[in-house]
């Protein structure tokens, strides 16, 4: 897994990784099926009602609006 900067933007994937795979083992959940890294975006919708998981990949210019929005949280 490639490393950025620690105030680079573009390392955010890697660290939501990395946290979500730690946040798994810490609390002894098994990870049974993973779809991390690589240059798509992902948005995640979970089911408290029956633990479900689905997941839609999305596309760059959807990332781009994303990446700009959150940008703005950083400052």
């Amino acid at each position: 897994m490639k490393t950025g900067g620690g105030d680079n933007f573009s390392c955010v994937g890697e660290v939501n990784t990395r946290f979500i795979v730690e946040f798994l083992v810490t609390d002894g959940i098994p990870l049974v099926s993973a779809d991390l890294g690589g240059n798509v975006g992902r948005v995640i919708f979970f089911s408290s009602e029956d633990f479900s998981v689905h997941m839609k990949k999305i596309g760059r210019t959807r990332q781009k609006k994303i990446a700009q929005t959150e940008k703005g949280f950083w400052k």
